[in-house]
């Protein structure tokens, strides 16, 4: 396949995610999962020059857009003024060194790709968003000399294409099952085991769950210790973060909360739009159920995300008919282009120069399970010529 374009290639890790600058990633790569099976280093190793930072596993859209900003040009995260009083939590966040300081400007770095995987396909959308047109609630109530580049708007231009892979588009009925007493049970248990884990060696080390803002971890980058914590010393700090809907991450993959985010966002005219989602079930009588060579944790979660179903509001998109088939974790049609914004079917015979930017191009389902695309539980030859194909193809399109 011809290329036409050298931008680099930004991978956004998902909910519970983890990225390159992870400890963990030394030995078991958040885009690979196994010796070898490295996404990243694949990538790079064939040309496309690749990164897969790490922003807050549970944190939600708009903190991991600005931590996604700040790994990019570099800085001090700011989740803005407005945000931050609203949510109650800090406002900046660490500094990073950037990874692409000239993004933006005139060659190879002035634009990029971004390609995200379930959560991480919302989150390249909402940064998306924050470049094209900024923030107004920050805009009115920040100085100008402190209001962050990010929330200034006027840079949609620097995203060259967003590809989600099973992203959350339309929401997962996994999140619906959990409803609001669930996703607070879990979102709390979560937080509690972090503010247990605070300021050592497996946090800032290993997995770094990005959770300062709140309080619910100390910044590594100022302070560490080798102590574990009692959870329940930080129970006022996780209530915040669960008391608003908006701000906890199970929240915001539900049906309901997404097709709010999505009419909110648009597609926008000066980027390549491609959906590329998941199945890994079948029919069983009546029952949809996981395949049985996908994943363990795929088949125990699959359950769930059938039993959702019937708690899916039909206002919000939702067909039980459509939506039965998923990847485990995602329903295969929560993983396609959103509702809201024009798509058509992926044609693998399409000439480049021919595809319009502003518009969702929807391929035919990966047999991998949710996590099969992190690499879990599929061959290695498999998983690099699943990525080396995005990259071909991303590496198409026209300048």
């Amino acid at each position: 396949m011809e290329r036409n374009n050298n931008y680099p290639i930004i991978l956004v890790h998902g909910f519970m995610g983890y990225g390159d600058e992870d400890g963990v990633s030394r030995f078991l790569s958040g885009w690979g999962f196994g010796p070898g099976k490295n996404a990243v280093r694949h990538l790079n190793n064939l040309g496309f020059e690749t990164y897969g930072p790490a922003v807050g596993p549970i944190n939600n859209l708009w903190d991991r857009a600005c931590e996604l900003w700040a790994r990019l040009v570099g800085g001090t995260v700011d989740y803005g003024k407005y945000h931050s009083e609203l949510y109650g939590h800090a406002r900046y966040g660490r500094t990073y060194p950037g990874i692409l300081k000239d993004w933006g400007q005139p060659g190879d770095h002035e634009k990029i790709h971004l390609v995200g995987h379930s959560y991480g396909g919302p989150t390249a959308r909402v940064l998306a968003q924050l470049l094209e047109f900024g923030s107004e609630e920050e805009k009115a109530c920040t100085p100008e000399d402190e209001l962050s580049e990010l929330f200034k708007g006027g840079k949609g231009d620097r995203i060259h294409s967003i590809t989600t892979l099973a992203g959350v588009n339309n929401g997962t009925t996994l999140a619906d099952f959990m409803r609001e007493g669930g996703a607070k049970g879990f979102q709390a248990g979560y937080l509690g085991l972090v503010a247990m884990l605070g300021e050592s060696p497996f946090n800032s080390q290993l997995i770094d769950f990005h959770l300062e803002q709140w309080g619910v971890m100390a910044n590594p980058e100022t302070k560490k210790s080798i102590y574990l914590h009692s959870p329940f010393s930080k129970r006022e700090e996780i209530r915040n973060y669960n008391k608003n809907r908006e701000g906890g991450i199970v929240f915001s993959m539900q049906s309901k909360y997404i097709h709010e985010l999505n009419e909110k966002l648009c597609a926008l005219p000066n980027i390549y739009y491609f959906a590329r989602p998941a199945a890994k079930s079948h029919l069983e009588g009546d029952h949809w159920v996981v395949d049985k060579d996908a994943s363990l944790m795929a088949r125990l979660v699959g359950k769930m995300t059938v039993a959702g179903i019937k708690y899916a509001n039909p206002e919000y998109g939702f067909d039980p008919d459509t939506w039965a088939q998923h990847d485990g974790f995602v329903n295969t049609e929560g993983g396609r282009a959103p509702y809201s914004e024009p798509s058509t079917d992926w044609d693998p015979d399409a000439d480049p120069k021919t595809l319009e930017k502003g518009k969702w191009y929807v391929f035919e389902p990966a047999s991998f399970d949710h996590t099969g695309i992190m690499g879990m539980g599929v061959k290695k030859d498999i998983y690099h010529n699943y990525f080396a194909e995005i990259a071909q193809q991303l590496g198409a399109l026209p300048k």
